[in-house]
């Protein structure tokens, strides 16, 4: 019984690993979006990452607001 119990907080332990980079992933999506919107011309990759202080190594393509 024991070995089910701790394999089973194992497997949480595991998913909740995993949530981490998909939810910091969909964090940085929705304000690279809520920039986009709030700009009036759109911005450019650069004015993005700088905004929002993004790393180098995140690429971003060009963005307009339509």
């Amino acid at each position: 019984m024991a070995d089910i119990e701790t394999s089973s907080v194992a497997s949480r332990d595991a998913e909740s690993d995993e949530s981490k980079p998909r939810a910091q992933t969909a964090f940085r999506t929705v304000s690279i979006l809520l920039a986009v919107s709030m700009s009036t011309n759109g911005l450019k990759a650069k004015e993005i990452s700088d905004r929002l202080d993004l790393p180098r190594q995140v690429r971003i393509t060009s963005c307009t607001a339509s």
